[in-house]
């Protein structure tokens, strides 16, 4: 097989959950701090090794891009328990992790969270999910869900702090603070424009801390040697329309 990489945004991330059970505010979970302070525990650098040309951004801009402005969330266990215990965090309650992908790599990564977690003194418990849209948008009985999206581009990443959101807006309460940003996004006609409307976006979302990208993951296709591509096919993003000149492959026969 050979392999081609295409160049699209695919990242896994962690989502606190602010709203709680039932919509119920989750406390533990309430304090900006708290959740900054969970990040600098997890050496995300270290998890992005699991995954093929892997790349640790800290918002939804990565960091080559010309509007990345430039914030780093740093892996400092010492720190982030000095910030947890400042913060007023109660160390002894069970901290509750959901994912759904059940792959060997994915269940690597979170039991690897979970360690890290641990070495800063916080009991974790990790629960792996049959249905993740249900546990992770209605049920919601977890601190921090485990996600992957694949991205048409940097503004799908976005759209998700819109108060209108129907799933994530039960995540994080519908906080209307995003909105005028993604809208100048969305509207941004020049580069300038977006950068400026990107900018804003990556300043509240490094602020509120309601979601966190680990990383971008690369994304791959593989094509068997006993197919023939006719010369000058390039692959991109499958979300995307793509002519890939399929009706003149060739296949040979074993």
């Amino acid at each position: 097989y050979k392999s081609y990489d295409i160049n699209s945004l695919f990242y896994k991330y962690l989502i606190f959950n602010i709203k709680g059970v039932d919509g119920n505010e989750n406390e533990a979970m309430a304090n900006p701090e708290v959740r900054k302070a969970l990040v600098e525990a997890i050496d995300r650098a270290a998890l992005s090794t699991l995954y093929p040309n892997a790349a640790v951004l800290n918002s939804g801009v990565p960091n080559d891009n010309a509007a990345y402005n430039g914030f780093e969330y740093t892996y400092d266990p010492e720190k982030a328990k000095a910030d947890l215990t400042a913060a007023g965090y109660d160390m002894s309650r069970t901290l509750k992790i959901s994912y759904y992908n059940s792959d060997q790599t994915s269940v690597d990564l979170i039991n690897t969270i979970v360690y890290y977690l641990q070495q800063i003194g916080l009991n974790v418990e990790a629960t792996l999910s049959n249905d993740g849209t249900t546990d992770l948008f209605t049920t919601r009985d977890y601190d921090i869900g485990f996600k992957g999206k694949s991205s048409f581009s940097i503004d799908e990443w976005y759209t998700e702090y819109m108060s209108t959101d129907g799933l994530f807006a039960n995540i994080f309460g519908g906080d209307t603070d995003f909105d005028e940003s993604i809208a100048k996004l969305s509207s941004a006609l020049t580069e300038e424009e977006r950068n400026e409307a990107l900018t804003e976006l990556q300043g509240l979302e490094q602020e509120k801390v309601y979601k966190v990208p680990l990383f971008t993951v690369g994304t791959y296709a593989f094509v068997s040697d006993r197919l023939t591509i006719p010369e000058g096919v390039e692959f991109c993003n499958p979300l995307y329309m793509n002519d890939i000149d399929f009706e003149n492959w060739e296949i040979t026969k074993q």
